[in-house]
């Protein structure tokens, strides 16, 4: 019995340090917001040019911004940042058949701007006064 109480003292503390690292791991990509993300997530999913990159995050709980790049002729890369809906289209820049399209809420330029030359950090490049999300595509 008492080798038994060794073996379970010597092993249960790491075994319940790695579990309860894992399940905080786990829950870190599944931060809830207060966003309806579902017609993001369609379009994210729904998007014809995207095979290289398709990301949606969260910033600040009230922005959702959308990368994403393909192999394609024509639409190769947009740049979105939206508010509450994706009807509400902040900033972008766009690639189109006639070239590169952007605009941009004034008050909004230097964060996007920031973001978009920080699209392969985390956190988008954005200081500790933000908060980023990546939500998660059911992409394989």
């Amino acid at each position: 019995m008492k080798r038994f109480a060794k073996f379970v003292l010597l092993i249960l503390p790491p075994f319940v340090v790695l579990f309860l690292l894992v399940a905080c791991a786990a829950g870190a990509s599944n931060e809830q917001t207060a966003l309806d993300m579902e017609p993001f997530l369609h379009m994210a999913e729904d998007a014809a040019c995207a095979d290289l990159r398709n990301q949606l995050y969260v910033i600040d709980d009230q922005f959702v911004f959308w990368a994403a790049e393909g192999q394609c002729n024509d639409a190769s890369y947009a740049y979105v940042l939206y508010g509450a809906t994706p009807e509400e289209k902040l900033c972008y820049l766009e690639d189109s058949i006639v070239g590169p399209r952007s605009s941009c809420e004034p008050e909004l330029e230097a964060l996007f701007e920031t973001i978009q030359q920080n699209l392969d950090h985390p956190n988008l490049g954005l200081d500790e006064n933000h908060t980023v999300i990546e939500v998660m595509l059911g992409q394989e």
